[in-house]
């Protein structure tokens, strides 16, 4: 996002101021000839940009992305695989059991549910599509069945798992009812190895239970994913298992981004940059300001093929700043408003919506980029669409076209 609209303006500006400075510098360098010209007069550039088009998803380069079936992006926390880990506690030869192994689980955190600039948002809206992604493992040469196998989410407590009558105490909806997916092949009642399958990958819907994990550790509570049921060994003909033998079970969450906003959006977070600036002399800077340049103006045609709305709210200031630009002193500020693209029922883009804004910058407001150095800060807010559910495909792009006009005074005192 950030490489979409702050680099965009700066740049923008930049080439824009440039571009007038390329046409005056010689004037500007010599007083005498600035006296013999005549009277202050004002002259107007108008400096066409070519327009840009860019994929949304091109925005999110600090996570990594997948492309689920039909084009829905996806973040992949690219630190977490959740292995659970389950020893056979059966007798060494047997042909058809069923037991229930101790409940497997792994504390997550914030560290390993890695959500880059969408952490915010996801702790606020409502996940649609989530997938959680299973590797399974099998050292021993027997078919197994998951038998009313369930993921939820337990809060841990003291190191030990919350527990109702000796069983995981899933966190449950408004209603009492625990919020959990069932580990199934699809079409069917289990999750199945059969004999002498040494490993399966495949995946199941999960956008319940990894809606709750994503909002419970971004809120800063020590829960873990758990999964509990009964293991069924065996298919009625003679099996061994060795000492050692394991099921090692991977669970990887996967992030669908099918939201479902609240009226207000949410935020992404976007860190300052720190960007090249003008590196002018402070003698020409101070001759721009008192003898030549009067103001900019940008006008941004914005063609939205994307589910969301966008807010976007941008802050310059000259020089280095470590905090929040936006409260650093003589900031300059301004805000674009993007309409979301119209969509189905499922929130898919159907279309693009156009939206036209503009800002205009005084000489003093153009000072903050004549430094060496300018801080950008960005501050980015999803808005839904109407319904509120919106998602982002890696088809829906954004199109940028812009110009500048530059107003200068050209000339000087009467001589």
């Amino acid at each position: 996002m950030q490489k979409m609209w702050a680099v965009q303006r700066k740049l923008l500006l930049l080439l824009a101021l440039g571009a007038f400075l390329s046409a005056c510098l010689a004037d500007i360098a010599d007083p005498e000839g600035q006296l013999s010209r005549g009277p202050l007069r004002q002259i107007e550039y108008d400096l066409p940009i070519a327009q840009d088009t860019f994929a949304f998803g091109d925005g999110l380069d600090s996570i990594i992305l997948d492309t689920l079936p039909g084009g829905l992006l996806a973040i992949v926390p690219d630190t977490v695989s959740f292995s659970l880990f389950i020893p056979f506690a059966v007798p060494a030869i047997l042909i058809d059991t069923t037991f229930t192994p101790p409940p497997i689980w792994q504390v997550v955190d914030s560290a390993m549910l890695n959500l880059g600039k969408f952490e915010d948002a996801l702790g606020n809206a409502t996940l649609n599509f989530a997938l959680a992604a299973l590797n399974v493992s099998n050292t021993a040469d027997a078919p197994v069945e998951f038998v009313n196998y369930r993921l939820g989410v337990v809060p841990v407590v003291g190191g030990v798992l919350d527990s109702v009558a000796g069983q995981p105490a899933f966190i449950t909806d408004g209603g009492g009812i625990p919020i959990v997916v069932d580990v199934v092949d699809p079409g069917n009642t289990v999750y199945a190895l059969a004999r002498g399958q040494t490993g399966k990958i495949d995946s199941i819907q999960a956008a319940p239970v990894v809606d709750l994990l994503v909002d419970q550790v971004l809120a800063g509570n020590t829960v873990a994913l758990v999964g509990a049921g009964d293991l069924h060994v065996g298919d009625g003909s003679v099996i061994t298992v060795n000492v050692g033998d394991f099921l090692a079970f991977n669970v990887v969450p996967i992030v669908g981004l099918d939201l479902t906003l609240g009226p207000g959006g949410v935020g992404i977070d976007v860190p300052n940059r720190i960007e090249s600036g003008l590196d002018l002399s402070s003698n020409l800077a101070s001759d721009l300001v008192d003898n030549v340049l009067d103001s900019i103006g940008l006008v941004f045609a914005v063609q939205n093929g994307v589910a969301f709305g966008l807010r976007v709210e941008t802050a310059f200031v000259e020089g280095s700043v470590t905090g929040d630009v936006f409260t650093a002193p003589n900031a300059v500020l301004d805000t674009l408003l993007v309409s979301a693209a119209p969509v189905d029922a499922n929130g898919r883009a159907t279309g693009a919506t156009t939206d036209t804004t503009g800002l205009v910058l005084s000489n003093l407001d153009v000072t903050q980029t004549f430094g060496q150095f300018i801080s950008v800060g960005v501050r980015v807010r999803l808005l839904p669409p109407a319904g509120g559910r919106g998602q982002i495909h890696d088809t829906d792009r954004i199109q940028l076209a812009a110009s500048a006009r530059v107003w200068g005074h050209v000339g000087g005192g009467t001589p």
